[in-house]
């Protein structure tokens, strides 16, 4: 092979390594900007997030020390079943019954006024009226305190319905829309309970947790919480 034949296939070689290398440069940094890109978009909705998990370890922790302070308490359940009614954040039914000693179930089913930000199809839910049908079971340590006096704590979670009427501002002006979204969440209980000579009870409890709101293509997480003032008639 001649020197000028050896000189332009080292040529091409060489023409062949550089292109090579470019184009995994070029892929290298069109990764690196997917990869990147929605770390940035989405850093504020990972730091809010971030932010509620921190919130519900707090309230884990506290449901947990004020359930093992519980469990020393006397060791009888004020009664075996309750159903009667909830009002305050949450407006439901509800039924509580003892499984032992210490160990209670709470169901309760109703509505809840949701209030979160978020935009949705360029509306901002802040400014909209967010109703939710909800199915919210607590698991729950309760334990005697004094004469009548119950503690509890516990954990719970939360799935439902939500729906609301929207304005937006349509072709003819401000117009009105029904949207619908589903409804998961799960938070901490914690409360007190008296069971009176009769066959009632009255349960006054805190529920803070974590909410989100979903539809196709669209979430919405916030700080979901309740307090509530609860009456069972007890059988």
């Amino acid at each position: 092979m001649s020197p000028s034949s050896q000189s332009r296939e080292a040529d091409m070689q060489s023409a062949a390594i550089h292109k090579i290398t470019h184009d995994i440069g070029e892929q290298y940094q069109l990764s690196l900007k997917i990869v990147l890109l929605p770390s940035k978009i989405k850093n504020g909705f990972i730091i809010s997030i971030n932010s509620i998990m921190k919130g519900i370890f707090r309230i884990l922790a506290i449901v947990a020390i004020l359930s093992a302070s519980l469990i020393t308490g006397k060791a009888q359940a004020p009664y075996k079943n309750g159903f009667g009614i909830s009002v305050g954040s949450m407006q439901a039914l509800s039924f509580k019954t003892f499984g032992g000693d210490h160990f209670a179930f709470q169901m309760d089913l109703g509505t809840m006024y949701v209030n979160t930000s978020g935009r949705f199809q360029n509306v901002d839910l802040k400014r909209v009226a967010l109703w939710t049908l909800e199915l919210n079971p607590n698991f729950m340590f309760e334990g005697h305190l004094v004469g009548g006096l119950y503690g509890l704590a516990g954990l719970g979670g939360s799935i439902g319905y939500c729906w609301s009427d929207i304005q937006y501002q349509g072709f003819l002006g401000l117009e009105l829309t029904r949207r619908d979204f589903g409804k998961c969440g799960a938070n901490g209980i914690v409360g007190l309970e008296y069971k009176f000579s009769s066959p009632l009870a009255l349960q006054i409890d805190f529920r803070p947790g974590y909410g989100c709101l979903f539809a196709k293509h669209f979430a919405a997480h916030y700080f979901d919480w309740s307090a509530n003032l609860g009456v069972h008639y007890a059988f």
